[in-house]
């Protein structure tokens, strides 16, 4: 493979968030820019309060694209110049790309998600199946992940006389967040959503529950270290998925793990999500056969 190093031609991404000393972007990115050979350096942009002209400053002096994460993902699609259907009902934007002086609002939270989640059992996501989805958060994440699933959710019952059997239940400490987020996935699929505030779901054992989705930061490396849900709200007939990869066994995992439940990584979410990006940016595809050296080289980062 080629070495390239930066010259007149070469397109600058990065990863905007706070805090991002956590963050394995940049060595996911680089990996596809080595293995497809483009001319492209990914940098890390640790802000806590940007602004829109922040940005477009950033643009002016050679920035093409931003990976976008905690807490900016809805600001990012509320600061867009166009906003593509991806994140249209989701409100939020997990990408950013820089195009002629404008920003276009994407996200690929949900479609890694999804990947994620179908590679682990994909009738999990089948919506005529009794065995809710527990979405744990209410912000820019959950609603990616959450508006992704109702697609799907959707695309499914298009095909099928049976009826939706399997419904998300929100939950999350704001929660006039969490009663917004419901209603307008609501909205989106009628019948498909509840919300339960996170108080109570921390003092109940939700049977009904298969899949545990955390979407917060909660258990990431420099946050807070206990688990969102006590062990005793979780039971050994789930998934429990949390969206967290670093480090790679989160307080609700190591708990999940206890308890007997089957555990989706985090990491395989931040994968796929990332290689949806790298199209966006670049325009290139990368091959499946690959993503398991990314995945392998990934793991051995967050065990150094």
């Amino acid at each position: 493979m080629k070495s390239f190093y930066p010259n007149s031609n070469t397109k600058t991404f990065g990863i905007i968030g706070f805090p991002l000393s956590h963050t394995l972007s940049p060595v996911l990115h680089s990996l596809i820019y080595e293995r497809l050979e483009i001319n492209a350096i990914y940098k890390v942009f640790t802000m806590k309060d940007p602004t829109k002209e922040d940005l477009l400053t950033l643009h002016k002096y050679g920035l093409h694209g931003l990976s976008v994460t905690i807490p900016h993902k809805e600001w990012a699609f509320k600061i867009a110049d166009h906003i593509h259907s991806s994140a249209q009902w989701m409100k939020s934007s997990n990408t950013l790309f820089f195009q002629n002086g404008e920003i276009h609002a994407y996200n690929t939270d949900g479609l890694g998600a999804l990947h994620a989640i179908k590679n682990h059992n994909p009738k999990l996501l089948n919506p005529s199946k009794p065995g809710d989805i527990l979405l744990i958060g209410s912000g820019g994440s959950a609603r990616g992940i959450g508006f992704s699933i109702l697609e799907e959710f959707q695309s499914q019952l298009k095909n099928t006389s049976d009826r939706l059997n399997k419904h998300i239940v929100i939950t999350a400490r704001n929660i006039e967040k969490g009663t917004q987020l419901m209603n307008e996935m609501n909205e989106f699929l009628p019948g498909s959503t509840l919300f339960i505030p996170l108080h109570e779901m921390q003092s109940t054992q939700p049977t009904y529950i298969e899949l545990y989705i955390h979407t917060t930061n909660v258990g990431m490396l420099g946050q807070e270290s206990e688990s969102i849900l006590p062990k005793s709200s979780l039971h050994s007939d789930a998934t429990v998925f949390d969206i967290v990869y670093n480090p790679i066994k989160t307080p609700l995992v190591k708990l999940a793990k206890e308890v007997g439940c089957e555990i989706i990584p985090g990491i395989d979410m931040l994968i796929y999500q990332g290689l949806e990006q790298n199209r966006i940016f670049t325009g290139t595809y990368t091959p499946k056969s690959f993503t398991k050296k990314i995945r392998k080289t990934l793991l051995n980062n967050l065990k150094q």
